[in-house]
């Protein structure tokens, strides 16, 4: 039996997701008034969910035990955090570490905070799955969606009393949605559901025809944190994150750019923490977008935070050891 191809699509959706991440931190960095462009409306709304809704696809696919599977992702989400910390503390000299470590309770823009979520999801996913895995009700879906959500409710409780910003509370909130999203996604795909195709087909005409139409009328970076006003950024990245989905779906699994993007997929993590350390040292340079200078700037700027980074990155594979302390896992092999 012939090894199953890896299919780089989905190092594709990560390394897009990547790419954008550090072209916002570069834009930033380089543009006055980028929170009010359209193309920092795009930035802001598939981000962080494209992320979230990979990372929630690949919560139900593991050839290992799920406890220990849990383990690792949680190793692999945390100990980050804690390194990059410690880094900050020492490039950055902090003069108090210990208040500062308290803080990030608070407030994990500190940190790599979008790795926190994704460990408090997993955990709920994780506990979601054993449950709805130990009955014999059928629509496994519906049982793991009712627990998944559950327990991300009875997480936010502390926060009627400490705040919803104490430990990340409203990113759980707000990107479980997508983390859920990935895992449905990955049970149709599994499920051989009829007509499929031509249903997908007709979701991304609409959700295409609602994502443009906020994008240009809904500043989604600036809107506040009520109900009515999280509703249009919501619904922009979801139909965005299924717009950008649907097209990898569609890419075939080769080609030198595709590869290109998937290597960076397959080191999005390394990239992200890499690139954070990375931008807190730049001052900004802010030029008019409309202006030549400032597209040079933007270009010159988001190609030197990628450069750099992958400098970095290669250094740092260059030593296991090293590699391990600062990831906490093994360096994969042909990295």
């Amino acid at each position: 039996m012939e090894p199953k191809t890896r299919d780089m699509r989905f190092d594709v959706l990560k390394g897009v997701a990547t790419l954008i991440v550090v072209f916002g931190h570069a834009l930033q960095y380089s543009i006055k008034g980028y929170e009010n462009s359209l193309i920092f409306n795009v930035i802001w709304s598939l981000q962080i969910p494209l992320f979230m809704v990979v990372s929630g696809y690949f919560s139900l696919s593991s050839k290992e035990p799920a406890a220990k599977k849990l383990g690792n992702q949680l190793v692999r989400y945390l100990w980050p955090c804690v390194t990059y910390f410690v880094v900050l503390c020492i490039a950055y000299h902090y003069e108090n570490p210990i208040s500062s470590a308290f803080n990030l309770l608070w407030h994990l823009e500190g940190t790599l905070w979008y790795l926190v979520v994704l460990a408090f999801l997993s955990i709920f996913s994780f506990c979601a799955t054993k449950i709805s895995s130990m009955t014999k009700i059928s629509g496994g879906g519906v049982l793991y969606s009712v627990v998944f959500f559950g327990m991300t409710v009875l997480f936010a409780i502390p926060g009627l009393k400490l705040g919803l910003t104490f430990l990340g509370i409203k990113y759980v909130l707000y990107y479980s949605l997508f983390y859920w999203l990935g895992h449905m996604w990955h049970l149709v795909k599994n499920a051989n559901v009829s007509n499929i195709e031509s249903v997908a087909d007709t979701i991304f005409a609409v959700f295409s025809v609602v994502y443009f139409y906020i994008i240009c009328n809904v500043n989604l970076y600036l809107t506040g944190d009520t109900v009515l006003e999280i509703l249009p950024r919501l619904i922009a990245s979801v139909c965005g994150v299924y717009i950008v989905c649907f097209a990898a779906t569609r890419l075939k699994n080769d080609g030198k750019v595709m590869q290109a993007i998937a290597t960076v997929g397959q080191n999005s993590l390394e990239l992200y923490y890499i690139h954070c350390v990375l931008v807190r040292s730049l001052k900004a340079q802010q030029i008019e977008v409309v202006s030549t200078s400032g597209i040079i700037t933007l270009v010159i700027g988001f190609l030197f935070i990628m450069g750099v980074s992958i400098g970095i990155i290669k250094l740092i594979k260059k030593s296991e050891h090293l590699y391990r302390l600062l990831f906490g896992v093994r360096m994969k092999i042909g990295n």
